[in-house]
């Protein structure tokens, strides 16, 4: 039971770091109560921002359905700055309780979490539709 605490304790700090993406994984964390269709649970997912973390959802049929949010933030002062005693876990974030998602300014200070879960330090860049975690020369690589 602990190990499950700590865990959740985690989940729930990384979630604000990044936000969900509307996917469809398996439940990774037993949902509260276990026997419950629809509880809380969790899975790790890249995200808006392309960086894997935790994410919650609800937990149907086995699978964690994360919640759809859309762009917004437009007014956030997240948008133009972020303090320098905070580096983010990619470049998204969320408000408005989680309904919606914005990106930092391009050059933001940020962390890329490897496959294996450690994390490096990199800055916010434009990629396709949005902004990720890496250095521009990894994104002229892909």
């Amino acid at each position: 039971m602990k190990l499950f605490i700590i865990t959740s304790i985690m989940v729930l700090t990384t979630i604000w770091g990044d936000n969900a993406a509307t996917t469809m994984k398996l439940c990774e964390l037993p949902p509260l109560p276990r026997s419950a269709e629809g509880a809380k649970t969790s899975t790790r997912d890249p995200g808006y921002s392309n960086e894997t973390t935790w994410k919650i959802g609800l937990c149907t049929g086995g699978l964690c359905i994360l919640p759809t949010i859309l762009e917004g933030c437009w007014n956030s002062p997240l948008r133009k700055s972020v303090p320098k005693e905070h580096i983010p876990v990619g470049c998204a974030f969320t408000c408005n309780k989680s309904r919606e998602y914005g990106y930092y300014p391009n050059g933001t200070d940020c962390q890329h979490v490897l496959p294996d879960g450690t994390r490096i330090q990199r800055t916010c860049q434009l990629w396709k539709n949005g902004k990720i975690c890496r250095t521009p020369e990894e994104i002229s690589r892909w």
